[in-house]
């Protein structure tokens, strides 16, 4: 996941971090994606860890 981020990779890691349930690694990817402007990666993050909580 760690390589994913800071290749850009975002959605994939996003994939990557939900299959292996991290929701730790899903918030990096969020606030990752925000410092980004990926908006839709950002959404679907934080959409999944709504579902989480």
């Amino acid at each position: 996941v760690n390589c994913l981020i800071q290749c850009g990779k975002l959605k994939n890691a996003y994939l990557v971090a939900i299959k292996a349930k991290l929701p730790e690694e899903v918030e990096r990817i969020a606030d990752a994606a925000a410092r980004a402007g990926q908006t839709s990666v950002r959404d679907i993050c934080e959409k999944w860890l709504r579902t989480r909580s």
